[in-house]
């Protein structure tokens, strides 16, 4: 159960920040910051679904979020410019999405608890990778939402 709840702070906040309408941007006294970043290796997906329905489709929409986050950061970081239109249907596809992953979670949760075999022990591994994946994808939605705040606000300018 607890690891359930860790991953439902996962979720939630993987869907706050990917759904929010409105980041304030906070501003510094020093002068500009450089971050440099590296892009981190790759996380696999799991080569077996778990025959748990609703935590397969979870793990597998997941995944593709990260998938899109992790091609557009290694882009980014490769300095490419990414045309406007590709980033707005990166936005409007992942909050798709993050809504889909909203619904699944409250049947997925009753699906493993009422499955309590070898097919809900595939399940917590399988959705631990999948929690691997949305922190990624949260903390690097976090980082380009802070570089560029306007792009949240107004995604379609």
């Amino acid at each position: 159960m607890k690891n359930f709840k860790h991953l439902l702070k996962c979720i939630g906040l993987a869907l706050l920040l990917l759904t929010t309408s409105h980041v304030k941007s906070q501003e510094t006294n020093t002068s500009e910051e450089i971050t440099i970043r590296e892009l981190p290796k790759r996380i696999k997906k799991p080569k077996r679904n778990c025959r748990i329905a609703s935590v397969d489709d979870f793990v597998t929409t997941s995944f593709n979020m990260y998938h899109k986050v992790y091609v557009y950061d290694s882009l980014k970081l490769a300095g490419t410019e990414i045309p406007v239109e590709l980033e707005n249907e990166l936005v409007s596809r992942i909050h798709i999405e993050a809504d889909s992953l909203y619904e699944l979670a409250p049947s997925m949760i009753e699906e493993i608890v009422e499955n309590p075999s070898l097919k809900s022990i595939r399940a917590l591994g399988n959705l631990r990778k999948a929690q691997k994946a949305l922190n990624y994808t949260t903390h690097t939605s976090a980082f380009y939402i802070r570089e560029n705040p306007d792009f949240v606000e107004n995604p379609k300018n």
